[in-house]
């Protein structure tokens, strides 16, 4: 009982009810011929995990990190490899300094992120035991459509 008041990312705090993160599952997917296409239904049901404020606000800046660090990561490749290629048709030594600065952009990107996801553990809903046992059952996570 008391692992429902406490947080599940951190252990420590109390739960808030408006931190809390829904996980919403689906199974039985069931398709009905209609005469404009196909009906899907099926079988939904949502999970609150319980979470604190200062996870809610710490999971919320691990999601934009991962995705500064996907898109800021490719970006920085994709503009790497047009530089040592444009640097190559000009000298050899400057496709060496392109890369370099790009090497030194792209470490500008990745350490900040990595850091603080490593400094800031997650645990995942999917963990969470009653959506654990869910998964186990067959449900998934999402809508299936």
């Amino acid at each position: 009982m008391g692992e429902r008041t406490m947080c599940w990312n951190c252990r420590t705090a109390p739960a808030r009810p408006d931190a809390a993160h829904r996980v919403r599952l689906s199974r039985d997917v069931r398709t009905r011929f209609v005469v404009v296409g196909h009906q899907y239904r099926w079988n939904a049901r949502e999970v609150v995990v319980p979470r604190c404020a200062r996870c809610r606000r710490t999971n919320v800046a691990y999601a934009v990190y991962g995705r500064v660090l996907r898109a800021g990561g490719g970006f920085v490749g994709f503009m790497a490899f047009c530089g040592a290629l444009a640097a190559l048709t000009v000298h050899r030594y400057g496709a060496l300094v392109v890369a370099a600065f790009m090497a030194a952009a792209l470490l500008a990107v990745l350490v900040p992120a990595r850091l603080y996801m490593w400094r800031h553990p997650r645990h995942a809903p999917e963990q969470y035991p009653p959506v654990a046992a869910l998964i186990a059952d067959g449900w998934r996570i999402g809508n299936p459509y």
